[in-house]
């Protein structure tokens, strides 16, 4: 099986996504795939991603580009967007965050490591 860096993206790793943007990429971008578990064993936690950088991103006022629920105690769940002219672009930069709620305006993060996620862009 290719690496993600093999198949030429990028990878990233963030161990405590939350309510607070995180930065995956500062400029325009394509968006490969995605590793997402989530440690809570009561709550679903809503992975959204934003086509923003952190400078333009507010999570809570700012509309995510995509809702990915994630149930409670997943281990590991991979989305793969496909290859580098098929996968999820964005336009201005890729922020992400993690929450409790499903709205657009909510602003109840995961807890501290509730939530880990990799992945790999270009």
């Amino acid at each position: 099986m290719a690496t993600a860096t093999q198949r030429g993206s990028t990878p990233f790793r963030l161990l405590d996504v939350d309510e607070s943007e995180e930065e995956i990429k500062a400029s325009p971008g394509v968006l490969n795939w995605l590793y997402i578990h989530n440690n809570d064993a009561s709550a679903v936690h809503y992975i959204k991603l934003y086509d923003l950088t952190a400078a333009n991103c507010t999570v809570g006022t700012s509309t995510p580009v995509m809702v990915i629920p994630v149930e409670a105690s997943v281990q590991g769940v991979t989305l793969f967007f496909g290859e580098k002219d098929r996968g999820l672009n964005f336009a201005n930069g890729i922020c992400i965050a993690a929450l409790t709620g499903v709205a657009d305006a909510d602003t109840t993060g995961a807890g501290t490591n509730e939530v880990v996620v990799s992945g790999g862009y270009w």
